[in-house]
């Protein structure tokens, strides 16, 4: 019996498809024992290799359909009959279909897959995976309990019989540790998640400071301090998110918004000048302003200088954020629709009003007329509204004439 060793996928098949001929062909031909002990051996070799492609086939170029419904599920029956006949490569195979399972119908069927492995699986690894990936399957479906005790079992294989460290497998550490932490905080056990999500932070971070999941840890961390009314110790880890300048263009909106909520933290733990001064450090970051989060950010600080009592700073903050927003709105409006990605839920035309009418009701107040004009003008600008739109005329010839000549 002959196997052809192949990278593609084959025929209308697949690579799964494949993987499940092969494994049925190991386990089930009749031969004379040493022949069928050869192609056994023969066939596992091929199992092992398939499998492999099988995990990397989301990596498929573009136009190379990903397997069926029927091939996902062939392919399980035939791990799923490898395991029950020791074949070499099934636990890994199995998970592989878990993965492709998707939106296919045979999703429902991908809990059972991961937990066959997770249970049984070849190999640590694979049983570790296995745990994971079903506290993550449990997650999705709304199952927390569920995804709790799969998470607390993927956790518990690492420093016991099993011979796996943390250090060797950093991120998958950090991923299971970060899947449990928000699952226990879901069920209010805050101080537990606090502790799992430390612990999971701590190897991460000494993998590899700058890698995305450390950043998105902290973050998560930071939501966790917070339920357990820390909100400097949240700022802190916040304070290390964005010390990390932004490596390309994609980065920008979100270091802009942590900005914002690290200058909350910081308020609601007693430092609002440290509050402001970061996020007047972001505010003044030239290659922000390309991005409607940055009009967010001066529209905070103009907040935060309120409530301290620096109107004059709020004033001429609320202004700037009138002018960035004049220049860029149509830009940013024509990429992002009405509702300007990303500045906190509201749309440029409702932070430009905001701004406007700071200016319209305080700038006259506090001896600074122009600003109100200015926002009188904005505002006029943008009324729809007949009667309003007079009201807001008669204020602006009623300013002119009180500045006289």
């Amino acid at each position: 019996m002959k196997f052809k060793r192949s990278t593609r996928v084959m025929g209308g098949l697949g690579v799964l498809g494949v993987v499940a001929s092969v494994v049925v062909v190991g386990v089930t031909v009749s031969r004379p024992g040493a022949a069928r002990a050869k192609d056994a051996a023969r066939a596992s070799d091929i199992v092992t290799e398939l499998e492999h492609m099988a995990v990397r086939f989301h990596g498929m170029p573009r136009g190379v359909r990903g397997p069926s419904d029927a091939e996902v599920r062939a392919a399980a029956d035939a791990a799923i009959m490898g395991q029950a006949r020791g074949t070499r490569g099934w636990s890994t195979l199995l998970l592989a279909c878990a993965d492709k399972a998707g939106y296919l119908p045979c999703a429902d069927q991908g809990a059972a897959w991961l937990g066959l492995v997770a249970a049984g699986g070849e190999s640590p690894r694979d049983r570790l995976e296995g745990w994971k990936r079903l506290g993550w399957a449990r997650s999705h479906s709304g199952d927390v309990a569920g995804a709790i005790v799969a998470f607390e079992r993927a956790l518990a294989m690492f420093g016991g019989t099993d011979g796996l460290r943390p250090s060797d497998h950093a991120m998958t550490y950090a991923s299971i540790s970060n899947g449990l932490a928000n699952r226990l905080g879901a069920v209010g056990q805050h101080q537990r998640a606090r502790e799992v999500h430390e612990a999971g932070l701590a190897v991460a971070a000494a993998s590899g400071p700058d890698d995305m999941m450390v950043g998105s840890m902290r973050r998560n961390h930071a939501s966790l301090l917070m339920r357990v009314g820390e909100p400097l110790a949240a700022a802190a880890q916040l304070r290390l998110v964005v010390a990390r300048r932004p490596a390309s263009a994609q980065e920008w909106p979100d270091w802009l918004r942590e900005h914002v909520r690290l200058a909350q933290l910081l308020e609601l733990g007693g430092e609002q000048q440290a509050g402001i001064e970061a996020l007047r450090g972001a505010w003044e970051e030239e290659e922000g302003r390309g991005f409607p989060e940055s009009a967010d950010v001066g529209w905070q600080l103009c907040e935060q200088y309120s409530r301290a009592g620096r109107a004059a700073e709020s004033l001429n903050t609320a202004a700037q954020v009138c002018d960035l927003i004049l220049a860029r709105r149509a830009e940013w409006l024509a990429a992002s629709g009405e509702q300007g990605a990303g500045m906190a839920g509201r749309n440029v035309n409702d932070a430009l009003r905001t701004m406007a009418s700071r200016l319209q009701g305080t700038g006259e107040m506090h001896g600074r007329p122009e600003l109100t004009a200015k926002g009188l003008d904005i505002l006029i600008g943008m009324s729809t509204d007949p009667v309003s739109r007079a009201n807001l005329v008669e204020q602006r010839r009623r300013l002119e004439a009180s500045r006289g000549p």
